[in-house]
């Protein structure tokens, strides 16, 4: 289901990883062209609740229903309104999707970012910030879930600034005292790199850091972020 090649993106660096807990998981990502010029490029990371082949197989149905709902809308907020409407009744009541969807306008560098329950996305430029952002899962059934539009968040990436994507399989990871990695470690670590980093070299380094963590632990959840950065002119 994942991307098997990076977009085309004269000016930017976009690099994913997803890393199941198993031997399959619900973490998913996606890059779709949202219109004919190619210049608007949505970015989604999803996580499906439960585990294993069940969440994978949700997984699957998901991808198929985002390629459907990506079609001629360009606003992430309508692109979840969407899939929470194709996923009414074709899901399990005990199942719920997780997803952030952003928006990049490549000729601007603008950015537009709605959440469905995920975890917030990190603008990293001279701080590292997470940016908070209301929204309910995808799935949920209509008597418990308020009927409440997704909120959107627009920012322009300045030259060298980056846009982190990622699951709750990072900043949730577990060691064996049952210390979280936590949002700190993952700002600071963002924060303490340099823009010279590739976006693929330090999902490496981020990923490497969190199995450090997590050591002996096992580990139950799994590992998905995706960074895109705007080159330096």
């Amino acid at each position: 289901l994942l991307p098997p090649a990076v977009p085309d993106l004269v000016g930017y660096d976009l690099s994913g990883q997803c890393i199941p807990a198993n031997s399959v998981g619900g973490d998913y990502y996606a890059y779709r062209w949202l219109n004919k010029e190619k210049t608007k490029l949505g970015i989604v990371v999803a996580d499906v609740s439960g585990k294993g082949m069940l969440a994978a197989v949700t997984a699957l149905r998901f991808n198929e229903m985002l390629r459907y709902e990506c079609e001629g809308r360009i606003e992430p907020a309508e692109i979840l309104d969407g899939l929470n409407t194709s996923l009414e009744g074709q899901i399990d009541l005990s199942t719920f999707i997780t997803c952030c969807v952003a928006v990049l306008d490549v000729p601007t560098g603008d950015v537009q970012v709605a959440s469905a329950g995920h975890c917030p996305p990190v603008l990293v430029d001279e701080t590292a910030e997470l940016i908070d952002l209301s929204g309910y899962p995808l799935g949920l059934p209509k008597i418990v879930r308020p009927d409440e539009p997704y909120e959107t968040e627009q920012f322009t990436l300045s030259p060298g600034a980056r846009l982190v994507l990622y699951s709750d399989g990072v900043v949730e990871a577990q060691n064996k005292r049952r210390q979280l990695y936590d949002d700190d470690r993952f700002l600071r670590l963002l924060e303490r790199t340099g823009k010279d980093v590739a976006s693929k070299d330090l999902i490496e380094k981020a990923v490497s850091r969190v199995v450090d963590f997590i050591g002996d632990a096992p580990r139950t959840d799994d590992i998905t972020m995706v960074i895109l950065q705007r080159e330096v002119s």
